[in-house]
């Protein structure tokens, strides 16, 4: 198992802007998926393929098993990094989610166990 030093993931993707920003708290509070996969210029109109290479990309930054000393900052991150997936990643989950219709998607964080 590689692990990396918290310096070395905050400059994991220097090459890219949205990709150095912290994910942060008002980003998480908000539920805006998008945002969270760090695609919050291009709302709906992103496609399968940029969601999932964002997600991939997040992961790789935010996985407990790959930071040396993950904080519980790190651990809600990347629950709201699944969560962002899974709604975005389903193609029904991400039309109700588009339409605002919160009681066909459930928003809840899972608890990090």
């Amino acid at each position: 198992m590689i692990v990396i030093s918290r310096e070395e993931r905050e400059g994991a993707f220097s090459d890219k802007k949205e990709d150095t920003k912290k994910l942060s708290a008002d980003d998480l509070k908000k539920k805006d998926y998008y945002k969270v996969l760090g695609l919050g210029d291009l709302k709906w109109r992103a496609t399968e393929d940029q969601i999932r290479s964002a997600y991939r990309k997040l992961v790789l930054k935010y996985h407990p098993d790959k930071i040396a000393e993950p904080s519980e900052e790190d651990r809600q991150i990347f629950i709201h990094i699944q969560d962002a997936y899974d709604t975005l990643g389903n193609t029904e989950k991400r039309r109700a989610y588009g339409r605002g219709d919160r009681w066909s998607v459930d928003t809840t964080p899972r608890m990090w166990s």
